[in-house]
């Protein structure tokens, strides 16, 4: 995935250790591909041999009895000495910024969202879209969180759960949080007219998204049914029938 727009230092930082990480990774598996390779190739013998020659320049620093591979132990000792650097230089980065914790609950949190499908997506963390969390966690079924505010996500992430700080409409955070992977998205936004534009927005990317959307008034369903909405639901009418029902069974009782 091209990570193309972040919403704050603290990610931009994170997906930049993952992508350096991920980048050591490949260097470490080139530099035993190529002494590997290039130690069958050169002394005549098996890649297991190949690999065992390889681990031994690499680990004492000094090339295995040969006749003919004096260039082999040499590339190998400069890559390996190049990619010790580079750890080096990456985990000393992470320790002297003083904030390593928290890049590697980013990177956390990235390489969820990357392995995330069939999941929630929870637009707006009020109380609604906080409940709507609670009550899928305690189901254990996978979700993660849109949230504009900057101080409500931090809080949320220390709940240990997925949480993009963002604006909920933007086309290129709503695939951040695998839209085209997801099984429902959940548009639990106070205003209703923003309900509106993500029902269509998460329909355009995609069609077979399950949509559940809050609405402010009742005149507002018909707007949303018509975006796509699956269901729609009032929490404030649904409180107040919840009463009225409550009253009513009272009244029976008491004749």
């Amino acid at each position: 995935m091209v990570w193309r727009y972040f919403r704050n230092s603290k990610r931009i930082l994170a997906h930049e250790i993952y992508h350096k990480i991920r980048f050591l990774v490949y260097l470490i598996v080139l530099v035993f591909l190529l002494g590997t390779v290039g130690f069958a190739v050169a002394d005549g013998v098996n890649l297991e041999q190949g690999f065992s020659m390889t681990v031994e320049t690499l680990a004492t620093g000094h090339a295995p009895t040969s006749d003919t591979s004096h260039i082999v132990p040499v590339l190998l000792q400069l890559f390996g000495v190049l990619v010790f650097w580079f750890v080096i230089w990456t985990f000393g980065d992470l320790f002297l910024e003083g904030k390593i914790s928290d890049w590697i609950q980013e990177v956390r949190i990235i390489m969820g969202e990357q392995s995330m499908k069939n999941h929630y997506i929870i637009c707006g963390a009020g109380r609604v879209g906080i409940h709507t969390a609670e009550l899928l966690e305690k189901e254990g079924k996978p979700f993660v969180i849109i949230e504009k505010g900057g101080d409500l996500s931090i809080r949320l992430k220390k709940r240990h759960w997925l949480v993009i700080h963002g604006d909920v409409l933007d086309e290129e955070l709503l695939k951040e949080a695998g839209i085209q992977r997801a099984r429902a998205i959940v548009g639990a936004i106070p205003e209703t007219e923003k309900n509106v534009m993500l029902t269509l927005l998460a329909k355009q990317l995609n069609p077979k998204i399950l949509v559940y959307a809050r609405a402010e008034k009742e005149e507002f369903i018909k707007q949303l049914k018509t975006a796509g909405a699956t269901h729609v639901v009032m929490p404030e009418m649904e409180g107040a029938r919840h009463i009225f029902a409550a009253i009513r069974k009272d009244e029976r009782e008491r004749g």
